[in-house]
């Protein structure tokens, strides 16, 4: 059964616990490493995640936590290269296609998140965020057209999202 550690002083007991325990097993190391994530001690997690992986290559959660790591750290191609890693190993992991797509925008590659927000729209229609994110790299883009049917697009799937009403009234605004 799944756990996710909730980064307390006793899970983190628990995460040396299961690796002593267990040290072959690929997931005494993923949560070990959650944990250190979730403390900000990136370097003690991305080497659990390795570890994790040495054991396991084709772990999609373990590509994806180190992934998640090492864009936290600034080393976004590493970051994209473990995504890569990810949707290998499951094509439908929505969330590597969606992060991968954060990068690409950071990296003032628009198409590229175009495209990798377009796989995460075809995995799950309703994603407000991917949607959102579509919108920002249209208005790069200056495709405005595209930019503000996307928003529309995203609002119609969740009203209720900050970043989609933020981007409508700011994009809005800019019109005017």
């Amino acid at each position: 059964e799944a756990q996710t550690p909730d980064g307390t002083h006793d899970n983190l007991v628990t995460g040396f616990q299961k690796v002593f325990a267990q040290p072959d097993d690929a997931q005494a190391y993923l949560y070990r490493g959650i944990l250190f994530f979730d403390r900000h001690d990136y370097w003690l997690a991305e080497r659990d995640f390795r570890r994790a992986l040495a054991l396991d290559k084709t772990s999609p959660a373990a590509w994806y936590d180190l992934a998640l790591t090492q864009q936290k750290r600034g080393e976004l191609e590493a970051s994209l290269a473990s995504y890569d890693q990810a949707v290998a190993c499951r094509p439908e992991y929505l969330q590597a296609w969606y992060n991968r797509g954060l990068i690409a925008l950071d990296q003032k590659k628009e198409k590229e998140a175009l495209a990798d927000f377009q796989e995460a729209l075809r995995l799950t229609p309703q994603t407000a965020d991917a949607k959102n994110a579509q919108a920002v790299a249209y208005i790069r883009q200056k495709d405005y057209a595209k930019a503000w049917q996307a928003l529309g697009e995203a609002a119609d799937i969740n009203s209720a999202n900050m970043n989609v009403l933020a981007n409508q009234f700011i994009f809005e605004a800019c019109l005017k």
